[in-house]
């Protein structure tokens, strides 16, 4: 490994130590009852489609979320809040 290689392996590992570096991946969660049902974790991609969202995630392939629209995105909490509609 040469030497700036190494040296940003260090600062990866001091700046994560210290949860400075975050992910850009999400939670996405569906208000159901007045209350937040968890979704989705490590969701990296998410697209409007005509009829509903489309996600995808680290793991899993794209998953429609159909009858579905955006309430609210907390981008500090990494949070996108869906609604259904009828």
């Amino acid at each position: 490994m040469t030497d700036s290689g190494y040296s940003s392996l260090v600062i990866y590992h001091i700046l994560y130590s210290r949860r400075e570096v975050s992910m850009c991946q999400i939670r996405v969660y569906m208000e159901q009852d007045g209350k937040e049902k968890l979704l989705l974790d490590d969701v990296t991609r998410l697209s409007i489609d005509n009829d509903g969202i489309t996600v995808s995630t680290l793991f899993t392939g794209p998953a429609e979320i159909k009858k579905t629209v955006i309430r609210s995105i907390d981008f500090m909490a990494g949070k996108v809040l869906l609604e259904a509609t009828p």
